[in-house]
């Protein structure tokens, strides 16, 4: 399972790429992302010891390897989201599975201008939230991508060998978004253009 998600998160940050015309999700995304609070996701012993490409060592793994998932009435882009759902299916071994009713499941929901999502399998149900104007342009990939576990590539360890973060920058309720996690494994290069990565976030 390990490997099938490193292989499909480097082939979606090369696809997302070219879809978009040299244009990343930092780019497009960066001021209406906001991510989980670090803490969000309690940790358990089936995750803490897993090895990931910037994933979360916090969240549950989903059972089977299936995500269960609904959508909010208001929600009206769901064939689009459900191809994005097929794009990581197809690659993976993860699958995804319309059921209102499982004890662990998602659910998908507009709130305003902002997309948010746990890290990893919190438990019970799940909002991710998926504003309209970001179902285009990989907002839909990276929320699917905090729920499979997968971190900010700017909180590696490493990333001051990287990026300079100006905290006096950002805004009070986004520090915690820069929270280094000292927990993650790296097996790829660091990416600047990283469907994972934003550009500054103010």
């Amino acid at each position: 399972m390990i490997k099938a998600l490193l292989l499909f998160a480097v082939l979606l940050d090369i696809s997302f790429k070219i879809s978009v015309e040299g244009k990343t999700a930092s780019t497009e995304a960066a001021d209406a992302e906001i991510s989980a609070p670090i803490g969000s996701v309690a940790p358990n012993d089936e995750s803490s010891t897993r090895v990931k490409r910037q994933g979360s060592v916090r969240g549950a793994r989903w059972a089977n390897n299936t995500v269960y998932y609904y959508f909010n009435d208001d929600v009206v882009d769901k064939v689009l989201i459900r191809m994005r759902m097929k794009y990581i299916r197809d690659r993976t071994c993860i699958n995804f599975v319309e059921n209102a009713t499982a004890p662990n499941r998602i659910k998908v929901i507009l709130q305003g201008d902002t997309c948010t999502s746990h890290i990893g399998m919190k438990g019970g149900e799940q909002p991710v939230s998926l504003p309209d104007i970001l179902v285009d342009i990989g907002g839909v990939y990276h929320e699917l991508m905090h729920t499979l576990g997968f971190l900010h590539m700017y909180v590696r360890p490493d990333r001051d060998t990287y990026i300079k973060v100006h905290l006096a920058n950002v805004k009070e309720e986004m520090k915690a978004t820069f929270t280094k996690e000292s927990r993650t494994l790296n097996y790829t290069p660091y990416e600047y253009g990283s469907l994972m990565h934003h550009s500054s976030i103010q």
